[in-house]
């Protein structure tokens, strides 16, 4: 039976380290990095909508959703 302890792959094998000289350093520049963060976290709606539109159709949807449950259920709010 064979005792000795076995050796950690990962410990022998320093071709995956990273070398002290590149740790903290991008592939990318820095400023191409932000312009890419920047644009990534910005939503813009279609130029045809304004912000005032978009609200309005909103609430148009919601009235005309509420409308519709108040048909659909009638029968029981007329009983009442």
């Amino acid at each position: 039976m064979n005792l000795e302890p076995v050796a950690d792959p990962d410990q022998n094998n320093t071709e995956n380290q990273t070398p002290p000289s590149a740790v903290g350093h991008h592939i990318f520049r820095e400023e191409a990095l932000q312009h890419y963060v920047h644009n990534e976290q910005r939503v813009e709606l279609p130029a045809s909508f304004s912000r005032a539109s978009f609200i309005y159709l909103w609430i148009l949807s919601l009235v005309l959703v509420i409308f519709g449950l108040v048909i659909a259920f009638w029968p029981l709010i007329r009983q009442w």
